[in-house]
């Protein structure tokens, strides 16, 4: 969450702008009133950060007041429609846009407009920025067609000087082409339109490869995520001896959701996308034996490696096994 936050104070710098800092750490509810209270025009977050701040407005009292928001940025993982929809009726973010950099990157490189559609508001996240050069390539480090997915990289003076006394780390993140130009590998895997707007699909070491086919998490936790008793999914690959890997789904279900089985959740994805990407296996968190929340960072991502080491050592238990 590095370039929302960057953004907002730099932002307000430039326009001699107040900027709230509600609390010393994330506080949906200390948000909720610091916006009351302040009247604060823009927000800006990740979307766990976002899910937070609506769920404590639920909570509020009637004296809260959040019409003076207006803009804000949403980045860091992807914004599904439904919540996005909610950030305008709700908060009133009506110029909300959606962001995406790296640290390394200082920090922004895509960035969706005020004039974007709704629908490429949450299906990409925008275009290049000026003086900004990004490709997608393949694994041989070849330029990919229009429409094909590939690592994602970028190139520009926003490119940092290197990790920190990490010679190593630099020189794979950080690939100078046959004319001498110097590419960050970003490790997303991507697409670009005919229009030059990017779809973020997913990272390269998180892809799903089923039978030889690669399957995206972030379709597919969009998909469940997309149910109205789903409030947050991940999507994690699970070995398996006849396909490789198929699909493992953890899933948090809405505090106020009906019972929700894993059977259901398999059928919708089935339903919505097609079979390869349905669940193979379905972790309902709060369930007994399982965590009753999301592992995260700090910045409000899905730790998919803790994820990963729970899926392996609840799979021999074989209490969430379904048939394939």
């Amino acid at each position: 969450m590095c370039h929302p936050s960057f953004i907002a104070l730099i932002t307000a710098w430039v326009h001699g702008a107040a900027i709230v800092y509600p609390s010393e750490s994330f506080s949906p509810r200390d948000i909720v009133q610091a916006v009351s209270e302040e009247h604060c025009t823009a927000i800006h977050g990740v979307p766990t950060h976002f899910i937070g701040v609506l769920d404590a407005l639920d909570h509020a009292g009637p004296e809260v007041d959040m019409s003076s928001l207006r803009t804000g940025i949403a980045s860091g993982s992807h914004v599904p429609i439904d919540l996005m929809q909610k950030l305008i009726g709700r908060l009133n973010l009506r110029d909300l846009t959606i962001s995406y950099g790296m640290t390394e990157t200082s920090p922004v490189s895509f960035q969706t407009t005020l004039d974007d559609r709704l629908e490429m508001r949450v299906e990409s996240v925008g275009k290049v920025h000026p003086h900004v050069h990004a490709k997608v390539i393949d694994q041989h480090g070849a330029i990919v067609p229009v429409g094909v997915p590939g690592e994602l990289c970028v190139s520009g003076y926003l490119l940092q000087k290197g990790y920190w006394a990490n010679v190593e780390q630099t020189a794979l993140a950080m690939k100078c082409d046959e004319d001498g130009v110097i590419w960050m590998h970003t490790g997303d895997q991507a697409v670009l339109d005919q229009e030059g707007y990017l779809k973020i699909t997913g990272r390269i070491k998180d892809l799903i490869i089923r039978g030889g086919e690669n399957l995206s998490p972030t379709q597919i936790e969009n998909c469940l995520t997309s149910h109205p008793e789903i409030v947050e999914a991940a999507a994690i690959a699970i070995p398996d001896e006849r396909f490789g890997e198929v699909v493992g789904a953890w899933i948090l279900l809405r505090p106020d959701a009906k019972l929700l089985t894993r059977q259901e959740v398999v059928d919708w994805v089935k339903v919505k996308m097609n079979p390869q990407n349905a669940p193979s296996w379905v972790w309902l968190l709060g369930e007994a034996g399982t965590p009753v929340e999301m592992p995260k960072t700090a910045s409000g991502k899905v730790m998919k490696n803790v994820l990963r080491d729970w899926s392996k050592s609840m799979l021999p238990a074989g209490n969430i096994s379904l048939e394939r």
